[in-house]
């Protein structure tokens, strides 16, 4: 068993114990599985017990017990974070309007738009029953105004699984 992160590939040797039309009794086989190649792996009966080991094993969301937010005015990732890996969940992008011009007028609207979808992808991507924190990371004062305006929505439109998890967002 072998894993060349640079590919990213899992390369499979061994020998052949018993015959099939592929590979004859005896003779040594490599097996290559890459990312975004499908594959079928078959066992001749699952039991409960291995079939929940790999439904778990594939889905990220049941293990990852750190979530972030990074973000700037117009674009903002939601992401999942494990031991081994991060996982994009939302990736989100607006056009906002520069602070000054005739442009500005609508500035606020369209802020209060994109902090919504944010809003929106925190609510379907974060499962807070797993995630212990949930970092928000911006530079200058997004953070901060993103904050507030969780803060005014979730009470104004009574989002329980935001108000009850508020302890778990921290701001870097």
């Amino acid at each position: 068993l072998d894993f060349d992160a640079s590919t990213p590939m899992l390369r499979l040797k061994g020998k052949n114990i018993v015959e099939n039309e592929h590979v004859k009794m005896g003779a040594y086989h490599t097996l290559e599985l890459e990312t975004h190649r499908p594959f079928t792996l078959a066992k001749p009966g699952w039991d409960s017990v291995a079939s929940d080991l790999i439904t778990e094993a594939c889905d990220v969301t049941k293990r990852a017990d750190l979530g972030a937010v990074v973000m700037q005015e117009g674009l903002a990732y939601v992401c999942l974070i494990t031991s081994s890996m991060t996982l994009t969940r939302a990736r989100i992008e607006m056009s906002i309007p520069r602070k000054q011009g005739a442009a500005a007028m609508g500035r606020d609207k369209v802020l209060q738009k994109f902090y919504d979808a944010v809003m929106r992808a925190i609510i379907q991507h974060i499962d807070f029953g797993i995630v212990k924190c949930l970092l928000i990371a911006s530079p200058g004062f997004v953070k901060e105004a993103f904050m507030n305006h969780i803060n005014t929505m979730s009470h104004k439109m009574d989002l329980k699984c935001l108000t009850e998890h508020k302890s778990k967002f921290v701001m870097c």
